[in-house]
């Protein structure tokens, strides 16, 4: 029974897929399925559980995790669920916003097209982590064609982190299908996610697509009968615009052409340029580190775009001065700050502010 409902799902799925692109958008608006999805918030002591379907959301309950057995909370988790009668055919987990990093990148125009690829090569300058110890999406938040600028905003989190919060659920019987932020959770809507993971069905959720979907199919096939003729005829004109377009376009298409390896060049130039003109977080904090002196000491390192700014204690803080401006990653080395006298630590507190040298690309 579980085959055959396998095969009549992807059957379905691809009969409907093929037909939806026959149907007007408000009649596919209308018939447009809408999930319900479980969403389950997670902090450290306690477990928000949450009920969304199409725009619709609302809490159902909470649960508190410290000392449980993960079996006791699994039967809570049934019960909430159980009171609300929900049978959820998507699970959504969110993570606490004090456990994600958010960074705000601008990157050239071009950029765009590999947007993602891009910002993967930016995650280790602008956070403390690799690409490869992250989980990681973005959002466009400017698209600057005057400028040809884009900015988007990263939001990153630690593979070590969201992979015990999946064991966790994993323990009281959960699989969720995404990974989001709890305070990006809309009321309304989706959620962009940080990763997304194998889909999760609660049993006879598939059954009632099914079932859900022949019904639709009903609606579709009485759409298709009165739609297809015009449908044919739109076809028809679309072919001999086509032909005509071909015949006039050869030029424009060798433009275009040109355009697209010009881009593809400039692209790759500008991602070798990035990657090797500035220094990385942890080659800077390595070079301040052998130049500081055993006598003198940092509290705080802040890189601060194409500046980093030290603040600390040292017997002779202006000496540091000059050794900080003997270093090829530094220049413009300056106090940010009159220097005071430290009483407790008997010695000069300082800031000190560097511009980074950014190395010639050959």
């Amino acid at each position: 029974m579980t085959q055959i409902l396998d095969k009549g799902s992807r059957f379905l799925a691809w009969w409907l897929g093929e037909l939806s692109s026959l149907i007007p958008e408000p009649v596919s608006q209308i018939l447009k399925y809408q999930p319900h999805v479980l969403t389950i918030e997670i902090d450290r002591t306690r477990a928000i559980l949450g009920h969304r379907k199409g725009n619709r959301w609302r809490e159902i309950g909470r649960i508190e995790l410290t000392g449980k057995d993960p079996a006791i909370i699994r039967g809570e988790l049934v019960r909430l669920m159980g009171q609300d009668s929900l049978r959820a055919q998507q699970i959504v987990l969110y993570l606490p916003s004090t456990r994600v990093l958010r960074r705000s990148i601008n990157l050239p125009l071009a950029a765009a097209e590999n947007l993602r690829e891009v910002l993967g090569f930016e995650i280790d300058r602008h956070t403390p982590f690799k690409v490869e110890e992250v989980y990681y999406d973005f959002r466009i938040a400017k698209l600057d064609r005057e400028a040809r600028r884009v900015t988007a905003i990263v939001t990153v989190a630690t593979k070590t982190y969201v992979d015990q919060a999946l064991v966790m659920l994993k323990s009281w019987g959960v699989t969720p299908i995404r990974v989001g932020v709890a305070d990006e959770q809309p009321e309304h809507g989706e959620t962009p996610s940080l990763l997304s993971l194998a889909s999760n069905s609660i049993p006879g959720a598939r059954l009632r697509k099914l079932s859900g979907g022949l019904a639709i199919t009903a609606c579709l096939l009485a759409a298709i009968a009165a739609y297809l003729p015009l449908y044919q005829e739109k076809q028809l004109l679309a072919a001999y615009e086509t032909k005509l377009e071909a015949a006039r376009g050869v030029t424009a298409a060798t433009e275009k052409l040109k355009k697209q390896v010009a881009g593809v060049l400039e692209r790759n130039r500008f991602l070798a340029e990035r990657k090797l003109a500035k220094p990385t977080i942890t080659e800077l904090l390595d070079e301040v580190t052998r130049r500081i002196p055993d006598d003198s000491w940092v509290m705080q390192f802040r890189a601060e775009g194409d500046e980093i700014v030290l603040t600390g204690n040292s017997p002779h803080a202006s000496a540091l001065i000059r050794l900080l401006e003997g270093s090829e990653m530094l220049e413009q080395v300056r106090f940010g700050s009159p220097v005071t006298f430290d009483q407790q630590l008997g010695g000069e507190r300082f800031t000190l502010s560097a511009a980074i040298t950014h190395r010639r690309v050959e």
